[in-house]
């Protein structure tokens, strides 16, 4: 698997990783110059990398214990910080990391449920992300950042969510 870009139109495919390894789920920044994405081309983890747009300077950002994985999730609306999920240690969780230096803390410390697939709203006051339930059942969430007060949005069926804020903010997609 390999990451690709292209414009809307179709016009320009050009490919940014050419590595034997998994390089999947790449979100790019908000000024469009750089782009995190997972991997497992160190060690076989599927680690948080972060290259520039035209795949140039590829860096790990995360280096989790081989049976923990991490899978970008949004950045910061200023382009500060990138929210990622992982299940480092050993239960899902949403961690966030400034984007220099590069040390994730936990949003949620000490969870309790499995934690996946964060993102910031546009004016970067919430993150929407979905609980995993052991039934495999879903809810979506919503966190305030400000507050850490957070709500349960609606339970889903399943746990494939990906939930994602609309442009305005107003929705939930």
């Amino acid at each position: 698997t390999e990451i690709y870009s292209q414009n809307l139109d179709g016009s320009d495919l050009r490919r940014l990783t050419n590595h034997p390894a998994r390089d999947a789920f790449p979100t790019f920044s908000p000024d469009g110059t750089q782009i995190v994405f997972n991997s497992n081309r160190e060690d076989e983890n599927l680690d948080v990398y972060i290259m520039n747009a035209d795949g140039s300077d590829v860096r790990r950002l995360t280096n989790w214990p081989s049976d923990e994985e991490a899978f970008p999730g949004c950045w910061s609306p200023d382009g500060t910080q990138i929210f990622f999920a992982s299940s480092q240690p050993g239960k899902g969780n949403i961690y966030t990391m400034n984007v220099e230096p590069f040390a994730p803390t936990a949003v949620i410390p000490n969870a309790t449920e499995n934690l996946h697939f964060p993102s910031y709203s546009s004016d970067g006051r919430k993150i929407v992300f979905q609980i995993a339930n052991e039934d495999k059942t879903g809810e979506i969430r919503v966190m305030d950042v400000g507050t850490k007060q957070i709500s349960t949005v609606t339970k889903t069926q399943t746990t494939d969510g990906y939930p994602k804020f609309s442009p305005d903010g107003s929705s939930i997609i």
